[in-house]
């Protein structure tokens, strides 16, 4: 078994080159805390054998650019759990145009990226105007809560 460990690991660069997914843009943060181990099993003598992965740590003060949204997540914090081609999160906050978010969900399959993701927001109905891009809100008022799966 092989473990990883670090106080503090920058992402920006890191996750572009890791991550090619064209519906997001990794643009700022930390991961604070890492603590991901690397093992294998089954191990045959003279035979190739892969790894599985699992840790994680607090991702902090992240950016993230993502293609249905006309703003980018900033601010982005909270508990990231990797296992083998994934990252989950049951409790992500961040703010996009100005609206604090509540994200859970997940990235999936690094050589083919998918997100799976329930965003949940209790903005005023003319902030909605900002974030989204299939959001046609022109002249509303008033509060509601925005749910984007």
């Amino acid at each position: 078994m092989h473990r990883f460990r670090a106080p503090e690991l920058p992402l920006r660069g890191m996750l572009n080159f890791l991550v090619h997914a064209k519906i997001a843009r990794f643009d700022d943060g930390v991961m604070r805390n890492v603590d991901v181990r690397a093992y294998a099993l089954g191990i045959e003598p003279q035979a190739p054998f892969g790894y599985r992965l699992g840790g994680g740590g607090a991702l902090d003060g992240a950016e993230i650019a993502l293609g249905p949204l006309a703003k980018p997540i900033r601010d982005l914090h909270g508990r990231i759990d990797l296992f083998d081609d994934g990252v989950t999160a049951s409790d992500l906050r961040g703010v996009v145009a100005g609206i604090p978010l509540q994200i859970r969900g997940g990235m999936y399959d690094f050589a083919d990226v998918h997100f799976r993701l329930g965003i949940t927001a209790d903005p005023q109905l003319a902030q909605l105007r900002g974030p989204s891009r299939s959001c046609a809100i022109s002249r509303c008022a008033g509060r509601c809560i925005w749910k984007r799966s």
